[in-house]
């Protein structure tokens, strides 16, 4: 996904207390997004490839 830099600032950013899987962080603020006027786009043609990484990112471990 991709957002405005404004847009998530406005939105207040990700929600830090979502915690493991961060499970629905993005509806989160996707939903805060919109509520600050922006509008949501699906483009099924975006791509994007997840480079594997042995520690960090959003782990239930973490």
């Amino acid at each position: 996904m991709s957002f405005r830099k404004e847009a998530i600032s406005k939105a207040g950013g990700f929600d830090e207390r979502f915690g493991g899987s961060a499970h629905l962080e993005e509806t989160d603020l996707c939903m805060r997004i919109i509520k600050e006027g922006y509008k949501i786009v699906f483009d099924p043609e975006a791509e994007l490839i997840h480079l594997k990484d042995t520690k960090g990112g959003c782990r239930a471990e973490n």
